[in-house]
């Protein structure tokens, strides 16, 4: 263990200009989690990534590195625009979630820009944790918030940030840019010794711009993809979607909803074990006689390792177990305090059910029960997530529309993925049954299985091929 130990110190002291005891040279980011809190475990090819695994693996490097950088590159929250009590209490967790990742910077990107401006409850929650959010280039209207600062410097590295909020470069009035300029090279001067890190959300050509007029250590930058994109299997399989070539330097995005963390420094020269070798060898909390050993990365004889993809492994206690706990408790609540209302709206509900269809559609109605949409909640109610409303939209018949899914107990009729789910709602259809003028054609229907089957939960779909699945006729 201690040749190992020494092995990797002679390693890494000679693949880095500095010695690889200089705290700037060891950081991780993440960043554009965008509410994702956790896989929803549809798929294995997806099962990875949320902030409780961003947070062991931060706590496993910081036993390694206990100086280590770790930025956050904002966009924390929620990102639709339905500001509903579930997206609140999501966003009030997630707030909490990273005060206990305890990141050294935090970029106040547009997310940030937007939830804290419309929620005081955040804006104070947000105060009162102390997070270290810092934005260098910020509006009047961020400034008003007074939440982040203008840089962070401190003892690892001078941190910078910058959120463009105009898509082009020519926008941005030269006195402006000159002035952000002077300010950086002012603020550098002072620290002259320190890393520089420059935390960025904006476009190639702007970032080009910057470069051009002012040197920093270290680029990080935001995830491109757009606020609607789902969180798929791509940029695992393909990290070079997350490369862009800017001012003659490969410069690297954080992977899309936490579900990995990028790499630097020091530790970018590393290879990192799989996080099942990691835990086994290394205790998430040691016990307080031992020292823990440098055995979760080994040195790497070829290549960078850029990014650690975050896979399922926990062990019992892992950070922020307790606190997502206490969130699903809070989503439970939630979700029981409306079943009464709900229950109220079931008596004029537009729905029927499926055993309703079956008197006419005998045939599509046996198809449905043999596939695995008659038992979706099911799978649901295994992993006690049937009271958990985002899960439960897509496990049952209108949970998130007037008179659908109440609970189990209250309308079990509307349990699981049912007729109505695809076809919408049928009750004046049957007060009418006739044939409609013109009816859809099959691939009319993949925009509505695509609404669940989405990269984030179903990464390998094929309308194709899942339609024989679940192929029936009239």
């Amino acid at each position: 263990m201690k040749a190992l130990f020494f092995l990797t110190l002679i390693y890494l002291m000679v693949a880095s200009p500095r010695s690889a005891l200089y705290a700037g040279d060891a950081w991780l980011a993440y960043g554009d989690i965008r509410g994702y809190i956790e896989p929803c475990g549809c798929d294995p090819k997806t099962d990875l990534g949320g902030v409780r695994r961003i947070a062991q693996i931060v706590q496993l490097e910081r036993l390694n590195h206990k100086n280590l950088l770790v930025f956050d590159l904002g966009n924390v929250f929620v990102s639709s625009e339905k500001h509903n009590t579930e997206n609140e209490l999501k966003n009030k967790f997630l707030l909490s979630a990273i005060a206990g990742i305890r990141p050294s910077a935090i970029l106040f990107n547009h997310l940030e820009d937007v939830n804290f401006a419309e929620s005081d409850l955040l804006r104070k929650a947000a105060n009162s944790l102390a997070l270290p959010y810092v934005l260098s280039n910020p509006s009047e209207a961020i400034k008003k918030l007074n939440i982040s600062k203008p840089y962070l410097a401190l003892k690892e590295g001078l941190i910078f940030g910058y959120l463009e909020k105009t898509s082009v470069v020519s926008a941005r009035t030269s006195h402006q840019d000159k002035q952000l300029f002077m300010e950086w090279n002012s603020i550098k001067e002072k620290f002259k010794d320190k890393p520089t890190f420059l935390l960025y959300s904006g476009s190639d050509k702007t970032l080009d711009y910057l470069l051009r007029n002012s040197a920093f250590s270290y680029v990080i930058r935001s995830n491109k993809n757009s606020f609607t994109h789902a969180a798929g299997k791509e940029e695992r399989e393909n990290e070079g979607l997350l490369k862009s070539r800017i001012n003659s330097k490969d410069i690297y995005a954080v992977p899309l909803a936490g579900q990995g963390v990028l790499r630097g420094g020091v530790l970018r020269q590393q290879v990192a074990l799989p996080l099942q070798q990691i835990l086994a060898q290394v205790p998430l909390t040691p016990a307080k006689d031992k020292v823990p050993q440098e055995t979760s990365i080994i040195p790497g004889l070829s290549g960078e390792t850029v990014f650690s993809w975050l896979e399922p492994s926990f062990n019992e206690g892992a950070p922020l177990e307790e606190l997502l706990k206490d969130y699903y408790k809070m989503q439970k609540s939630s979700f029981s305090k409306s079943q009464e209302e709900r229950k109220a709206q079931l008596k004029d509900s537009p729905y029927l059910g499926a055993i309703v269809c079956q008197g006419c559609h005998e045939a599509a109605y046996k198809s449905w029960q043999k596939s695995k949409h008659h038992t979706a909640l099911f799978t649901l109610q295994a992993k006690d997530k049937h009271e958990v409303l985002e899960c439960v939209i897509c496990h049952s018949l209108g949970a998130d529309k007037k008179g659908g899914f109440v609970s189990l107990e209250k309308s079990p009729q509307f349990a699981h993925v049912q007729c109505e789910s695809c076809h919408g709602p049928r009750k004046d259809h049957v007060k009418n049954p006739v044939k409609p003028k013109s009816k859809k054609t099959l691939l009319e229907f993949k925009p509505i299985c695509e609404t669940c089957h989405n990269p984030t939960h179903s990464p390998d779909f094929s309308f194709e091929v899942y339609w024989q699945r679940i192929k029936h006729g009239n």
